[in-house]
């Protein structure tokens, strides 16, 4: 699906936020989805990065969410999944297996390669990463294992909201999670 409008306008928010700090973004990656691709083209057309010099990279594809694919949470709990969704939606549990087209263990592994070749870029780089809410609870699960001093407990992001993680001493931290960029 496209990027709604409130999607276009949520991603010019953070664009503008990043030209207003004056933040050099070295690299630029988004998945392969096209509302993934035109959040990327909103941000980048507020600081001096070229889209062209943006990365789409197929790990950061959003979850194949199987029999809940777009559908919303009450047809979901129609459906007898009620609590699959509860434990889901606050606490990262995965459903039980064959409901979604992926394993946690898949997910988990391309996340994990993606963070991995983040370690190798250089340590002062701004790395700027456009991916979906289901990729980004993997990657609070994966950062947390570094940070041991993150409170974070809420792994979801909301749509449109922003995260910042340092990698320090080749390990992750949380500087904030789910934040709305109109409160940066």
């Amino acid at each position: 699906l496209p990027l709604t409008q409130k999607g276009i306008s949520q991603a010019k928010v953070f664009g503008d936020y990043l030209a207003s700090t004056n933040i050099h973004v070295n690299q630029f990656f988004c998945g392969p989805l096209i509302r993934h691709r035109e959040h990327s083209k909103t941000i980048v057309s507020c600081i001096e990065f070229s889209f062209d010099n943006v990365i789409i990279d197929d790990r950061l594809q959003e979850i194949d969410y199987g029999s809940w694919e777009a559908k919303s949470d009450d047809e979901i709990k129609a459906n007898g999944h009620e609590r699959d969704l509860e434990n889901w939606n606050k606490h990262a549990i995965w459903p039980p297996k064959g409901i979604w087209g992926e394993t946690q263990e898949e997910l988990d592994t391309r996340v994990k390669s993606f963070l991995d070749m983040l370690k190798t870029q250089k340590s002062d780089n701004t790395i700027v990463v456009i991916t979906s809410g289901g990729v980004l609870r993997s990657f609070h699960t994966q950062l947390a294992q570094d940070d041991k001093t993150s409170t974070i407990q809420d792994t979801k992001v909301s749509t449109g909201h922003v995260s910042r993680i340092q990698l320090n001493e080749g390990r992750w931290k949380i500087d904030f999670w789910n934040t709305n960029p109109a409160d940066l």
